[in-house]
């Protein structure tokens, strides 16, 4: 499955120079901004209130394009008497995205598969750290500011983990800005 995945990103990234751009959408596009995490922790809801989104969108066509993207998301759990346990996701996921471009509005759907990574860190004990597959499947809306900006209203992800051998039913939901680059 690695090896598949692995091939047909790179088929699509060298194809990318063959495909037209068919009008004066932005080549690429690259998010940065806050993100929210809320994760099915052994079937109880715990959110993950800081962490950062970041992705590189290259837009093949007008409205299709691949794209990078990249999460963090932390938080430490305290409880009286007992260490403090750091914890902290890394995320990594490449797949397509379509985008509608008619006026300012430009609402967009993705599907993504990558790994996350898992790292729990308790003062005392050795650290925890996993890796394992991972979906995103959500979207969004950018409101166009001006030819290189655009504001990431929101971005809405489900977002299926595979750690300890068990699938963990998770949301994202992020915001920032996008710059756009390339494009007449």
């Amino acid at each position: 499955m690695r090896k598949f995945l692995t091939f047909g990103v790179a088929l699509l990234v060298l194809a990318f120079p063959a495909m037209a751009q068919d009008d004066n959408a932005p080549k690429v596009e690259v998010f940065a901004g806050y993100s929210f995490l809320s994760v099915d922790l052994f079937g109880e809801r715990e959110n993950f209130p800081t962490g950062f989104n970041a992705d590189l969108a290259f837009n093949a066509t007008r409205n299709f394009a691949l794209v990078v993207d990249f999460q963090g998301h932390f938080k430490t759990f305290e409880d009286p008497g007992f260490p403090d346990i750091k914890t902290h996701a890394i995320s990594f996921h490449v797949g397509p995205r379509l985008k509608a471009r008619s006026g300012k509005v430009e609402p967009f759907v993705h599907g993504l598969v990558g790994f996350t990574n898992l790292k729990v860190e308790e003062l005392g004990f050795p650290d925890i750290s996993e890796n394992a597959f991972s979906v995103k499947a959500g979207g969004g809306f950018d409101v166009v500011a001006s030819k290189h900006i655009a504001i990431r209203l929101v971005e809405f992800n489900y977002y299926m983990t595979r750690f300890f051998d068990d699938s963990q039913n998770n949301f994202t939901f992020s915001t920032g800005i996008v710059f756009r680059l390339g494009g007449d």
